[in-house]
């Protein structure tokens, strides 16, 4: 599983968590959708980037 968590490119997660934010918050007729998607997309790859960061520095200690 951690190996599986640092392999993945957060650029790439980002762009690919936009799209489907896209997606979701269009067909959910959200008034600020642009927004929204961008803000949650940002959220979940931080979450993601701050999780590979605590595994990188678990596994040198």
């Amino acid at each position: 599983m951690t190996k599986m968590l640092l392999g993945i490119n957060l650029i790439y997660l980002f762009l690919i968590l936009l799209a489907f934010h896209f997606l979701l918050y269009i067909s959910l007729g959200t008034d600020t959708w642009l927004a929204t998607s961008i803000l949650a997309a940002s959220v979940e790859t931080l979450t993601i980037g701050i999780i590979q960061a605590f595994i990188r520095n678990k596994m040198k200690a």
